[in-house]
């Protein structure tokens, strides 16, 4: 059997089968047990919630500041009056992708002047990175008059791993 040199590796297994750090890896197994890490493990879906009355933003949720946090889903819904003529509302991040700058995750613009209610949601094939530390919010933009909206974001969070 080959053998294990990757530090960090080693050192999650003895973690994981609670092995004394000082012992190592136990050499008379190497030849009969392979060491193996799961890797697609699947995450913890999260559920976070806000909302943005007339021309107020709003936070959803605040993201770790040491855990990676991907969105895999955004929902968007909003009902406005006729006196509103406000621009659209969004839910707006910050992507690993694009460090300075929120992002819009998902938005609706409506034609200023006419009472409805809409809503719009996306499932993301391959999950958005947030930066760490930073807040999702929802906001309805150039809001005038009475428009309610209501986020809801979909999530997982996982350790960091340092890849030195």
């Amino acid at each position: 059997m080959a053998k294990v040199n990757n530090e960090k590796i080693t050192k999650r297994i003895l973690e994981e089968t609670k092995s004394n750090i000082a012992e190592g890896i136990p050499q008379q197994l190497s030849n009969v047990i392979s060491p193996v890490i799961v890797s697609n493990e699947l995450p913890e879906i999260k559920i976070a919630t806000g909302s943005a009355i007339d021309a107020a933003s709003g936070t959803i949720f605040t993201t770790s500041s040491t855990k990676r946090t991907f969105i895999v889903g955004v929902l968007l819904g909003l009902s406005k009056s006729a006196a509103s003529t406000s621009l659209y509302s969004s839910i707006k991040a910050y992507l690993k992708t694009i460090p300075g700058t929120q992002s819009n995750l998902l938005f609706i613009p409506y034609e200023p002047s006419t009472a409805g209610q809409f809503f719009n949601s996306i499932m993301f094939s391959n999950p958005i990175e947030i930066l760490k530390g930073t807040a999702v919010t929802t906001t309805n933009q150039a809001a005038v008059a009475s428009i309610d909206n209501y986020a809801v974001i979909y999530y997982y969070e996982v350790d960091s791993i340092d890849r030195k």
